[in-house]
């Protein structure tokens, strides 16, 4: 007999149904090539000596460990041969194949990553691939140790400091060599399973010794001995936060654990594994948070141990990152890490086929105001993950491709970095394959990879002028959480999370944790549970008094505008100005920008001074970028059918700009994706002084222009460069009174920073 459907669950149905429907029905939306998208193309390669070679704003030198290891000095990283002096770090990651690129291709992608301004590298999704076809999945593959290391070599000799974890995604792991009576391989099971199991534990620990006891050829060093390598993290993305009751019933030895726990505190809960840690008036919940906090204590300490004593091995160790975080392992970041990890992602994408391929759902949430805060657009939850007094980090950011608020993010997330004085920043990712070591003229879109979106390029830019180079200065007001160390470690005690109305508590204020006494410097503090459960009023009443709930005053110190009702964002430095518009004007320090359209723009003195008397200066006007073919279901783009294909597509956008510049002869040059000149552009001082011109896309025929070279021609060093041209390849083309000789690859002239041939 067949049962009638209710009528409302019917129309239920059909709602899901339709949700779909239009991955395969529904009318598309394409970009088209012509005078609104303007075709270009831009390899990720950047000519030496352009006003796009960042290479020189580096804080630690052209060789990594040439100074020696990276140590810990308070709530910040030093070199042991320069004491005293505070340095960052600001990289990339490189993922899966990419860490064994093919002979040749290596050097030359190092060198460009320190043009760039690069001084670190994260090894990335390397263990998988470093183990293939290893019986245990721990025995190195030596075809693919021998790229590896030819990696490593160039990057240490073009300063680029190394972090690594020592288990991400390594898969050819029999059960039985485990201990376990059942076929096929472990993968995922292995980030918790370490942490209780033996066997896994062992072949962890095996992997541990192998990788970081090879020898290195090219620099006659082991891994354990290389003091460019400098930071590594235990495992990848395991909060234990991030697993499921399911995840926790999966094996006998965690239940185990947990009932032990529960005994020798001679608690008498139920030893089944809760359902939802957030239901935090739950006894059951609260104890076994404190089961978690101990788990990771033990294990983080014992693997320590196993790294400083038997491996001898002297680089700086974290637990793990990830976003599902309770605040008691805030107890262990303190107690047993030398730094704090986290990551943190803008993008707003959803791929139910999972791996990337479309469809795929984009929000394209608004980068400033609610509910952005949850999405990773300036203060995100790591806010409340920082442990004060020991350097705090971020190896995986990015904001996706292609989300339409991407071109603000490197002046979003420098300036927030600054603010909350990080310590070091890694993009993911450059890319998650090695062919576009090899091909980078073929680097198109993917969700993370830098090396295939002209957006993410140019905001590295601003991310290296504002956070590694310093232009934006930390808060100088700080808000301090107290965790009460006793509290935090009874399972019977109230327990708190910190919660996301309190996210733009960042923009005005360095926020983190302490065990049990306020920082010295706080301005504000507030003791935990009670901390994590205030109102946003009451939040409001300590750092914003008599402001509405819809007013945000000037952030950072006075130097940042965060328009949270809006769509505006402004950042004004000595070094750096810049800001965000849908339209309209937008003044911020030093530069004044008017928008006929959604853009970023911002300028950055490239010789060591500030705007006002800089002789070199670089300005970017960033709209949205596609590529040629990339479908959506509508124009609002919030299905994606198609990446597309290349060439890219850039909108059509115009700005007026006035810089506050000192005394000169100033020219203003459109430049090529690698920073060469290719076209003056009129320019001329306004009554009061000021540098005036028109940026504007579709300037250059032929291709988009986004980048500008100001420079006073009466300076010396800042005569045009040579061009390099990379479409002519193994050819001599004059430039002027020089020659090059482009090189066969992408290396840009031999893949050196100084390998120019006149």
């Amino acid at each position: 007999m067949t049962k009638a459907i209710p009528l409302n669950k019917c129309r239920g149905l059909m709602t899901a149904a339709l949700a779909w429907l239009p991955f395969a029905t529904w009318a598309t939306w394409t970009p088209q090539a012509g005078d609104e998208w303007i075709p270009f193309e831009a390899p990720p390669v950047i000519a030496p000596g352009t006003a796009l070679d960042f290479s020189s704003f580096r804080p630690t030198g052209r060789l990594a460990g040439e100074q020696g290891r990276v140590v810990v000095r308070g709530d910040h990283f030093e070199l042991e041969g320069r004491p005293g002096v505070p340095v960052r770090f600001y990289g990339v990651n490189t993922t899966g194949s990419m860490n064994t690129p093919e002979p040749g291709t290596e050097a030359a992608f190092a060198a460009n990553a320190a043009r760039l301004g690069y001084n670190a590298l994260r090894i990335h999704h390397h263990d998988d691939e470093l183990t293939r076809d290893s019986p245990d999945g721990t025995t190195l593959y030596a075809p693919a140790m021998a790229k590896f290391d030819a990696l490593a070599a160039a990057c240490i000799t073009n300063g680029l400091y190394l972090t690594t974890d020592l288990h991400v995604s390594r898969r050819h792991i029999p059960w039985r060599l485990l201990g376990e009576d059942r076929a096929g391989l472990a993968g995922g099971e292995m980030k918790l399973l370490v942490r209780f199991h033996e066997g896994a534990y062992s072949n962890y620990l095996a992997f541990a010794r192998n990788f970081l006891t090879h020898v290195n050829p090219h620099t006659g060093r082991s891994y354990a001995e290389e003091p460019a390598l400098s930071w590594i993290s235990l495992i990848n993305e395991a909060a234990l936060g991030e697993f499921s009751a399911a995840d926790w019933n999966s094996f006998p030895c965690y239940r185990e654990a947990w009932r032990r726990f529960l005994q020798e505190r001679g608690l008498s809960l139920s030893d089944e594994i809760p359902e939802d840690l957030t239901k935090l008036d739950a006894p059951e919940v609260r104890a076994f948070r404190r089961f978690m906090l101990e788990a990771e204590e033990r294990f983080v300490g014992r693997v320590k141990g196993f790294l400083r004593d038997e491996l001898k091995c002297r680089a700086l160790v974290t637990g793990t990152n990830g976003v599902q975080y309770p605040q008691e392992l805030q107890v262990a970041m303190e107690t047993v890490c030398d730094y704090v990890d986290d990551h943190f992602y803008g993008c707003g994408q959803w791929f139910p086929s999972g791996d990337y391929k479309p469809p795929a759902h984009l929000n394209n949430p608004l980068p400033f105001n609610p509910p952005a805060w949850n999405a990773g657009y300036g203060a995100h939850s790591v806010i409340f993950h920082r442990v004060f007094g020991k350097p705090f980090t971020v190896s995986e950011f990015n904001y996706g491709t292609p989300n339409l608020y991407r071109n603000v993010g490197g002046l979003l997330a420098g300036t927030f970095a600054g603010l909350q004085d990080w310590n070091g920043v890694w993009r993911f990712c450059w890319a998650e394959w090695k062919g576009p070591l090899a091909h980078p003229e073929e680097s198109g879109f993917a969700c993370f990879h830098t090396s295939g979106d002209p957006v993410m390029l140019a905001t590295e830019r601003a991310m290296v002028c504002l956070f590694l180079r310093g232009d934006m200065k930390p808060h100088r007001k700080t808000y301090a959480f107290v965790l009460p160390e006793r509290t935090m470690r009874d399972p019977t005690a109230p327990t708190a999370d910190a919660v996301p109305n309190l996210q733009w508590l960042a923009w005005y204020a360095k926020t983190g944790t302490k065990l049990d006494e306020t920082p010295p410097d706080a301005t504000w503090s507030r003791t935990a549970p009670e901390a994590f459960l205030q109102t946003d009023a009451e939040m409001r009443a300590q750092v914003l008094p008599g402001t509405a709930a819809d007013e945000w005053p000037p952030a950072g110190n006075g130097d940042v505008m965060v328009d949270m009702n809006g769509q505006r964002f402004a950042v004004a430095t000595p070094g750096t100005c810049g800001c965000f518009a849908e339209a309209g004007t937008v003044a911020a320090g030093s530069l004044e920008a008017t928008f006929d359209g959604h853009a970023a723009l911002w300028v950055s003195a490239l010789d060591g001074t500030d705007i006002g008397t800089s002789r070199r200066m670089l300005l970017t006007h960033l709209p949205d970028v596609l590529q040629t073919d990339i479908t959506f279901e509508q124009p609002n783009r919030q299905i994606m059918l198609s990446w597309g294909r290349l060439p890219f597509l850039m909108h059509r956008a115009r700005a007026t700009v006035s810089i506050a510049v000192g005394e000169g002869a100033f020219e203003v040059w459109a430049l090529r994706y690698d920073g060469t000149r290719v076209q003056k552009v009129p320019a001329q001082r306004n009554r009061d002084g000021r540098l005036e011109f028109a940026p504007d896309t579709a300037l250059v025929p032929g291709t988009a222009t986004w980048l500008y070279e100001i420079a006073d021609v009466t300076a010396v060093g800042v005569s045009p460069p040579i061009a390099v041209d990379f479409t002519e390849r193994g050819k001599l083309r004059p430039v002027g009174s020089a020659q090059v000789v482009c090189a066969p690859d992408w290396s840009v002239c031999g893949g050196r920073n100084d390998a120019v041939a006149e």
